[in-house]
């Protein structure tokens, strides 16, 4: 990812310019006086330590004395996905008190429709709330093209479906795309891949998750569209369909 990218993903986490840099200036100096930040990170000294104060409140920058003199050390990155889980945590309970305001549950449509990388991340994100642990997210899955971006958010994705004890069965398609992130996929605890038994190429994949399913069309040069449909009947029957398809499929070699 380039460095504007990771910009933009901080300045969605909260921090602003100035933040950023100085946070930049951390993890390359490592541990570092005040003077050292600024000449590092060309933020103004006095914008350098409240920046430093903001980064210590969110946990991504800490600071310890040495001969009387302060030293400050950057956080892990890591840390930066538990600022979003934790953003996420309280969205999430929130949604109760929302939805009441809405005076019908959001949950109730029994259609849904998204486009773009935003909606793929809006289909994952219902499937990792929807299924309960030592469930079963079931797929098919189409891959033309994969970006490291996009890459780096799916292994997120398997990250937190195996925190939430969550199983994983996948359908991929018979291209050497396929079968190479089908093979990355069945190296994942509680992940199984399989090749499609379905001949040819399709733009179509599918996702069953509880009592919903979603239909993900990915055709070349365009945006992808993602449609959930929120009934039990619908999702039972693509169940079906693709358990079917699951004993014919051969395994990924």
């Amino acid at each position: 990812m380039e460095k504007p990218a990771v910009e933009g993903a901080l300045s969605d986490l909260g921090l602003s310019g100035n933040e950023a840099k100085v946070y930049f200036a951390l993890l390359r100096l490592k541990s570092a006086l005040a003077g050292e930040i600024t000449a590092s990170s060309g933020v103004h000294r006095r914008n350098v330590y409240d920046s430093l104060e903001r980064l210590q409140e969110k946990g991504l920058a800490s600071v310890t004395m040495k001969n009387n003199r302060r030293y400050y050390t950057a956080a892990a990155p890591t840390r930066l996905l538990d600022m979003a889980l934790e953003r996420e945590e309280k969205i999430r309970s929130a949604l109760p008190f929302l939805e009441s305001m809405l005076g019908r549950s959001a949950h109730g449509e029994t259609v849904r429709v998204y486009s773009g990388i935003a909606g793929f991340k809006t289909l994952f994100e219902d499937i990792l709330s929807t299924l309960p642990p030592g469930s079963v997210w079931k797929v098919i899955t189409v891959f033309h093209r994969i970006s490291q971006p996009t890459r780096s958010y799916l292994d997120f994705v398997h990250k937190r479906r195996v925190q939430k004890r969550i199983a994983f069965k996948g359908l991929f398609n018979e291209d050497a795309m396929g079968v190479v992130r089908g093979r990355e996929v069945a190296k994942l605890p509680l992940a199984t891949a399989r090749k499609t038994p379905l001949s040819g190429k399709s733009p179509a994949g599918l996702s069953v998750y509880g009592k919903k399913c979603a239909l993900t069309l990915v055709a070349e040069h365009e945006e992808p569209l993602i449609v959930i449909f929120d009934n039990e009947f619908i999702a039972r029957t693509f169940e079906t369909f693709f358990d079917a398809l699951w004993k014919e499929a051969k395994p990924l070699r």
